[in-house]
């Protein structure tokens, strides 16, 4: 997949919302406040927080029960108990902690704090994953559709960290409507040399050219319009989980957390 002509990216502000608002009015509001026509093939990349937002995927802190695993994750990371018990809920391992994160495995994900946050939420509140990141991202195109909106690809995306590297950067958690994950195995290099692992993680990179708008802080910017790709659905309907995620022992970083940051299962 590559840019028809100019490749441009709307950004799209929004008020601050809160649990159970009308998303679908905000965005539509948002880009007719932006005065740029979505047209098919547009790709809408939303920001994840919006999403659970919307969903009601909010916690308040004072209403849940701390365990002693909690309590030694807090210590070792500086985070509220509290916190890290969310995080512990969220995730399906812990893989440990460092100052003001745990390490934890969720959805098929390595990820910080199993994806929940406590940026950009009030005081007192901490803020998690939609429920499914994939199911919102047909729910919103399919309704956007409802609404008069041309058929847009969405792409549902976070901000996380890398390994050995400073900085947050854009991760697609789902999609509908576009090919996420790109299959170049068999074609050739600039020298005809076949590609035999090669895959392009689209969303991925849509993600982190939406995220570069959406900001961090207090931009109030969770959706980014991005014109000039002209997506199509794939062939065989949309993708899920199984195209973008890989088993732990095929991952080029199985040696180091299998190796060296082993951790323990939460307990059931």
């Amino acid at each position: 997949m590559a840019p028809t002509g100019p490749l441009r990216l709307i950004p799209l502000p929004m008020p601050v919302l809160e649990p159970g608002d009308d998303l679908h009015e905000r965005i539509l509001a948002a880009l007719d406040e932006a005065g740029e026509a979505p047209v098919a093939g547009d790709v809408l990349v939303v920001a994840s927080k919006a999403v659970a937002m919307w969903e009601g995927r909010v916690v308040d802190l004072s209403s849940v029960h701390v365990s002693a695993q909690a309590e030694d994750l807090a210590m070792g990371s500086g985070l509220p108990a509290e916190f890290c018990q969310v995080a512990i809920d969220e995730s399906d391992r812990v893989m440990g902690s460092v100052p003001g994160a745990l390490l934890t495995y969720a959805r098929g994900i390595m990820v910080a704090n199993g994806g929940a946050d406590l940026s950009n939420v009030p005081e007192g509140k901490a803020i998690l994953w939609p429920e499914d990141a994939w199911q919102a991202a047909r729910r919103i195109r399919a309704e956007l559709a409802a609404r008069g909106s041309p058929d847009l690809a969405v792409v549902v995306v976070d901000s996380h960290v890398q390994p050995l590297r400073f900085g947050t950067v854009g991760m697609a958690l789902g999609w509908s409507g576009i090919e996420g994950v790109e299959d170049v195995r068999g074609r050739s290099d600039l020298f005809g040399k076949p590609l035999h692992v090669t895959r392009r993680n689209v969303a991925d990179m849509l993600a982190s050219t939406g995220t570069l708008l959406m900001g961090e802080a207090d931009e109030a910017t969770p959706a980014v319009l991005v014109k000039g790709l002209d997506v199509t659905a794939p062939e065989g309907g949309d993708q899920g989980p199984e195209d973008v995620l890989v088993p732990p022992g095929e991952c080029l970083f199985t040696p180091v957390y299998m190796g060296g940051l082993l951790g323990e299962f939460k307990d059931d």
